[in-house]
């Protein structure tokens, strides 16, 4: 178990791309399988989902195969058939290893978690073969149970995969500098920079040593620093990357940095935007830089109306959008319309009184974190992170890339 992001699922397939996962006999016309590589279902459903995801893949490795057909019937087959057929798959091709990865899924189970606990110690018994499962600390909800039933369940044990260690060990060596080391030889901008003490802090400080973090914080901060033209990493603007792009992520960062384990356990996972997110980000301000908002100056004689309209398509009012443009445009702090409609935004929102939360009583639990992991369109990820982060549900939109494109709300024709 461990956190999201530490590659727990990528350090286990790495280590088995050093065996084939299909040899096959000549002599005896059979498909030995070495090891099998399958996802428990998001929605925990337990010993026949785990049944089916074997049952596929299996179908995948053996040309001809059609087990999933011929056993699982439709989803109709009761859970100790099904499990007796593909003891019987396993054994036909002298399957050697099963991987079971998301096994935090388990927790989903609409049934109880002592229920999943006891299907999956006999699942494990009835196919016979050695069985290693990968998960999130989410997993902990289903193997700390029963004491009896974990023991059986874990074999040789949990083993919990933490962050990369910035302390040296006793050989002088430290593990988060080494994996720094091999992280920045891929540094894609014009000016590269040497590794030294203050980004090993830096770095450390917004990553807290989880490897997915801090890939992406380098990833995005290159693709930044490629965007404004400056070519070039610097301790600040991995700070300015992570304040504004990683705001989702800050209450378990700090919760990990303050090592506080009442905190942690809020979390049951941690999984940073994608780095697809990032990069669409990066070019989206590529691509608004390069629109005519930026060249527009505030000496056009069209200043003030472009302004105004592009508040008014924002949904504000009229002559408020024309009071607020023409306000900017006599401040002369705006030096094109991007910056005098942003500008214009800020006064406007800043008159609209926020309204005061309620009051919550004294023994009313916190909301659920809602994963929105699977649903990355989903517009209540910018709620969500809005709450978390203390921030306006408007910058969350923009941060997530859910905000209409700024040139598309100003009048440029």
């Amino acid at each position: 178990m461990g956190l999201s992001g530490m590659g727990k699922t990528s350090v286990v397939k790495q280590w088995l791309t050093q065996f084939p996962e299909v040899i096959y006999h000549e002599d005896t016309n059979t498909y030995q399988v070495l090891y099998l590589h399958i996802e428990m279902p998001s929605d925990g459903s337990s010993i026949k989902g785990m049944a089916h995801a074997i049952l596929h893949r299996m179908d995948q490795l053996i040309p001809g195969a059609n087990y999933f057909k011929n056993y699982a019937n439709g989803g109709r087959t009761g859970s100790d058939a099904l499990m007796r057929s593909v003891a019987r798959v396993l054994n036909m091709h002298f399957v050697g290893f099963i991987v079971a990865d998301e096994i935090q899924n388990l927790a989903n189970s609409a049934k109880g978690k002592q229920t999943v606990m006891t299907e999956l110690v006999s699942a494990c018994n009835e196919l016979g073969v050695p069985i290693l499962f990968i998960g999130t600390n989410k997993a902990s909800k289903v193997f700390s149970l029963d004491f009896r039933q974990s023991r059986r369940a874990s074999g040789q044990g949990l083993t919990v995969w933490d962050r990369l260690n910035e302390e040296a060990d006793e050989y002088g060596q430290t593990e988060w500098v080494d994996f720094l080391a091999t992280l920045w030889e891929y540094q894609w901008v014009a000016n590269p920079v040497p590794l030294d003490a203050q980004y090993v802090e830096y770095m450390y400080h917004y990553s807290q040593g989880v490897i997915d973090i801090a890939i992406k914080l380098f990833a995005s901060a290159q693709a930044r620093a490629i965007a404004d033209g400056t070519e070039r990493l610097t301790p600040e603007l991995l700070a300015n990357v992570y304040n504004t792009e990683f705001k989702l992520l800050h209450p378990m960062v700090d919760a990990l940095r303050d090592n506080d384990v009442e905190r942690l356990a809020q979390y049951e996972d941690i999984a940073p935007v994608g780095l697809d997110d990032i990069i669409k980000n990066a070019q989206r301000r590529m691509n608004a830089k390069a629109s005519d908002a930026y060249k527009v100056k505030r000496a056009d004689n069209t200043f003030v109306a472009r302004v105004a309209a592009a508040l008014v398509s924002s949904g504000f009012g009229e002559d408020e959008s024309t009071s607020a443009a023409r306000e900017v445009e006599a401040e002369g702090k705006a030096r094109n319309l991007a910056e005098g409609t942003i500008a214009a935004i800020g006064k406007l929102t800043a008159l609209k009184p926020v309204p005061r939360a309620k009051a919550k009583k004294r023994d009313e639990p916190e909301p659920p974190v809602e994963n929105f992991d699977d649903r990355p369109g989903d517009y209540r990820r910018a709620i969500q992170a809005a709450r978390l982060a203390g921030t306006s549900v408007y910058e969350q939109l923009c941060d997530l890339g859910m905000a209409r494109p700024f040139e598309e709300l100003v009048a440029l024709d």
